[in-house]
């Protein structure tokens, strides 16, 4: 009977010291920003009309972006697009603006807020609890967006909006210049979770 109350008062004082990690224990706040690179200021124009267009707001974007897969350049064409016929000078210039990362800087239209990279890298390191620790720290998901090719009154730029596991989706948009204004052409949509 001892042995048995020693065993039991063991196991519970085990059990007392393996807490399960709550939350709150985790803080992924405070990280600076990234450099931000030089970004022509049409870029800011191109992406600030298309969040414009949303309705999350304040709009929570990646400060970084994702060079190209050189491999998957080959494939764009209007039907992966999904964005009908798209210029070949435009297609161009969004590759060629989307070869290397980058960092965007603080220069969207209306109410943005930019999240770093470590932030992020932060929540990933807490897999099963990503979206609980991000939600604690921002009221709506947030942004992916690529580089826009630009050529003439035409640009073409991927997005992407994570709100959590289930709730995401990314592709394509095509954007006009109308009256001195970007506004949405066609928008298409690659990939749903």
């Amino acid at each position: 009977m001892k042995n048995f109350t020693c065993l039991t008062i063991s196991l519970l004082l085990l059990g007392a010291c393996h807490k399960q990690e709550k939350a709150t224990d985790i803080i992924c706040e405070g990280f600076d920003l990234h450099e931000p690179d030089a970004i022509d200021p049409e870029e800011y124009a191109v992406l600030s009309a298309f969040l414009g267009n949303e309705e999350e707001s304040p709009f929570v974007i990646q400060q970084y972006t994702y060079a190209l897969d050189s491999s998957a350049v080959y494939h764009l064409t209007k039907d992966t697009l999904q964005t009908g016929e798209v210029d070949s000078l435009v297609l161009e210039s969004y590759i060629e603006a989307n070869t290397k990362k980058i960092y965007w800087d603080n220069l969207f239209e209306g109410s943005s807020q930019l999240i770093s990279e470590d932030e992020l890298n932060c929540y990933s390191q807490h897999e099963e609890r990503y979206w609980e620790l991000y939600y604690q720290n921002h009221k709506e998901g947030y942004w992916m967006l690529s580089r826009p090719g630009i050529s003439g009154d035409t640009a073409l730029f991927e997005y992407a909006y994570y709100c959590n596991l289930l709730c995401a989706q990314g592709g394509y948009v095509q954007m006009k210049k109308v009256n001195g204004q970007w506004v949405i052409h066609k928008r298409g949509i690659n990939w749903v979770s």
